[in-house]
């Protein structure tokens, strides 16, 4: 209720501020200027009488329900419709709201352009860019849509590929680290984010106070031993787990000492297997050793845990978490392909098979290499549409298609005679006519004419007794018309030439020979006659049909097949080509041929290597060889072992790591004073310091080695020196030791005197 009067307060001395410079004088808004600085009319909800104060980020002229905007300069626009301030060099006349850079609306009232827009958009931030639209997230950020329209990071995505290090513009996602909780290894996070681990030599604890000048070394921590001096010193000798206990600091980290199997003096060591693996198999957790405290394991927010499925999204962790990813969705591939997801793979698309009818009910189309397309058809077409939107072919000007075919169309306009442009006529002139341009005409001549008339001029007479026909005189008549002449003869042309009958034969007419199974019969010379026979080889397409699917079979017009070489799409046959079409071969022979190709499927291109991921690029026809690095496998090297694929320089493989043994029977040095045993894959040999050899021989160290040497003793009767004064025993490094029963007495007025061996009995 405060916050309410203040503003009340607030806008009363403001309005009378302002009524005092100039406002409206009369009304019920008498003396107040409605706008503040402020986008919203905090006066009323109504239209407003105009307002003589007006300025900058006021109205001169009424708003039409809430100012919801800033305006520069006038406004005679209802502000309810406002999306973006006005602009600010826009007239004060300008009638429509401006919502891009460019004046848009081309309002005509307009005597300044608009000024273009610059987007205005920081690094990580979705807000409106000030141009109407909103400022673009990079890859891997999602807009949060906060108040803040801040562009929040999307971990699993920007830590996809990545197993170590931060990621992010921000650096905010954490994808790893680099931690194997081995003091004797340096754990580096590589640029590309993979982590890399590198042995180092720096001073450590092996957890063995039984050892001296701990160091690293092939990535563990080991010491030199300590002298027999140092050992007793120490407290190292042991004989039962029990004498170790004392020396053991308890840490966990640090494994339990015990006293190792063994005859003879032994010494304290750490025991095989008691140091502590902290590995919990979890990518979400960071696993280390912590002194005095043990294992621990704590949550990681934000780090990659993505497995090795391509198909279920990439997971993050989350507070310790493996949080599963968004699945992969895979893009449609149309009618003919199937797609699904491959774990290791990833979207894999396979066509259906070709030929499969596709596309609108009732259509041409077909499958063919996984797209749905119309295949042509120009079956015995020469001519005109493939059915597919193409064309067969196109025919000279002079030609028209028809049903395929470019036809001849004769030419007889405005022609009485001549060639009808197909090789037929147009017509004859009689005797006294030539043609000229398709006329008849009459032009007098009288060359080689002996009689008659041409055009009116006499060419001459004949003798008595003979007859002028067509300008010669002939003594005999045989004819005057062809018809005349006929010899009921289909195979020839009668004739009646200079009034003789000729008798022609009409070779390749049409007839009928008589023969039913003759077809296309046709006139020629056979002998000195004019016979009809059926020699057509064709008479329709069909006859010409040569089973050959990549040709175009048809009959000409002379009745001879023709086989045309397409270029459509076929199928070869062969499971190890692709893109088959008709081509036209060496040799004229027209074949369906594909491009050779690796493969059609993933099962081609197996290399029978256990260490590469094998498939079929579907679109080249290629084979793919990804190196499966990391994953176990068997080199076929005995003396290897934690083999695996790698890739090195190009080659993928199988390798291990060489070793030297696996278990302790491996090291077997045939040295009856050494102590045997494998640790980490290394043959070590202890020296059984001082254990019994042989008859007063004793196991000890000399430089590098481990010898069976001579001693004083190997037990207490060794050292029997036949003196009653002293006790002696034999030492465990094989030195006979004496004590001097001094002071006791060793016969009657006879005492022991003396020290150690020099110890005798002396009479008093």
């Amino acid at each position: 209720m405060g916050r309410t009067v203040g503003l009340s307060v607030i806008l009363l001395l403001v309005g009378l501020l302002v009524g005092c410079g100039g406002g409206s004088t009369s009304g019920p808004q008498a003396g107040f200027n409605k706008d503040l600085l402020g986008g919203v009319d905090t006066k009323d909800a109504g239209p407003d009488g105009r307002d003589a104060g007006d300025v900058n980020f006021k109205d001169l002229s009424r708003d039409g329900g809430v100012d919801t905007a800033h305006d520069t300069l006038a406004d005679t626009k209802a502000d309810a419709v406002d999306t973006l301030p006005r602009d600010a060099t826009d007239a004060a006349t300008d009638v429509a709201p401006d919502n891009q850079g460019t004046d848009v609306k081309a309002d005509t009232q307009d005597t300044l352009p608009d000024t273009i827009c610059q987007p205005t958009c920081t690094q990580l931030s979705c807000a409106a860019d000030g141009c109407g639209q909103a400022c673009p997230c990079p890859d891997g950020y999602a807009c949060s849509q906060d108040p803040d329209y801040q562009c929040k990071a999307d971990c699993g995505a920007l830590c996809t590929g990545r197993t170590c290090g931060p990621a992010g513009l921000s650096g905010e996602c954490n994808c790893g680290t680099c931690d194997d909780s081995n003091i004797c290894t340096e754990d580096i996070c590589l640029p590309d984010g993979k982590c890399s681990t590198v042995n180092n030599s720096r001073p450590c604890d092996d957890g063995n106070p039984c050892t001296k000048q701990d160091f690293c070394a092939d990535g563990i921590c080991g010491g030199l031993p300590l002298s027999l001096p140092e050992l007793a010193i120490a407290g190292c000798f042991c004989n039962a787990l029990a004498d170790c206990a004392p020396l053991d600091d308890t840490d966990p980290c640090n494994g339990t000492l015990y006293c190792p199997p063994g005859a003879g003096q032994r010494v304290c060591e750490v025991k095989p297997g008691s140091l502590p693996d902290c590995a919990d198999d979890n990518p979400c957790t960071l696993d280390q050793c912590i002194e005095d405290l043990g294992c621990s394991h704590d949550g990681l927010t934000g780090t990659s845990c993505a497995d090795a499925d391509l198909c279920d999204g990439a997971e993050a962790c989350v507070d310790g978490t493996c949080k599963p990813g968004t699945p992969t969705v895979c893009d449609d591939p149309g009618e003919c392909a199937d797609a699904s997801c491959d774990p290791a793979l990833g979207c894999v698309f396979e066509p259906l098979k070709d030929g499969l009818v596709c596309g609108a009910v009732g259509g041409r189309n077909r499958c063919l290499g996984g797209q749905c397309v119309c295949p042509p058809d120009c079956v015995n077409k020469q001519c005109g549409s493939d059915a597919c939107g193409g064309s067969c072919g196109t025919c000279p000007p002079d030609r028209p298609c028809v049903d395929g075919r470019c036809v001849c169309v004769p030419n007889c306009t405005n022609k009485k005679c001549g060639d009808d442009g197909c090789g037929g006529s147009c017509g004859t002139c009689n005797a006294i006519l030539t043609c000229v341009q398709g006329v008849c005409a009459c032009l007098p001549d009288c060359t080689g004419k002996e009689c008659g008339t041409s055009c009116t001029k006499t060419c001459g007479t004949c003798p008595e007794g003979s007859q002028c026909l067509d300008f010669h005189c002939f003594a005999t008549v045989e004819c005057m018309l062809d018809s005349e002449c006929d010899d009921g003869q289909v195979c020839t042309e009668d004739l009646c030439r200079s009034h003789v009958c000729q008798h022609n034969c009409i070779q390749g007419g049409t007839c009928d020979d008589g023969v039913v199974d003759n077809k296309n019969d046709r006139c020629k010379i056979s002998g000195n006659s004019c016979v009809c026979e059926g020699e057509a080889e064709c008479t329709s397409d069909l006859d010409c049909e040569d089973s050959n699917p990549c040709t175009i079979d048809y009959c000409d017009g002379d009745g001879v097949c023709h086989a045309a070489c397409s270029s459509q799409s076929c199928n070869d046959s062969n499971a190890m080509t692709m893109n088959d079409k008709c081509t036209m071969k060496a040799g004229g022979q027209c074949l369906c041929a594909g491009t050779p190709v690796q493969c059609t499927k993933d099962a081609d291109c197996n290399d029978n290597v256990a260490c590469t991921t094998d498939s079929c690029n579907k679109t080249t026809g290629m084979c793919l060889h990804e190196c499966r690095s990391g994953f176990s496998c068997d080199d076929g090297l005995a003396q290897t072992t934690n083999d695996a694929c790698k890739s090195v320089d190009g080659v993928c493989s199988c390798s291990g790591v060489f070793f030297e043994c696996l278990e302790a029977k491996n090291c077997d040095d045939g040295n009856a004073c050494t102590t045997d045993t494998c640790n980490n894959l290394k043959c070590q040999h202890s020296c059984n310091q001082w254990t019994t050899c042989g008859t007063r021989k004793k196991c000890m160290a000399s430089g590098n080695s481990c010898v069976c040497g001579n001693v004083s003793c190997t037990d207490s009767g060794h050292c029997y020196d036949g003196n009653g004064c002293t006790a002696e025993w034999c030492e465990y490094n094989g030195s006979c030791s004496y004590y001097c029963y001094y002071g006791s007495s060793c016969g009657e007025k006879a005492a022991c005197y003396g020290s150690g061996a020099s110890c005798w009995c002396y009479g008093y």
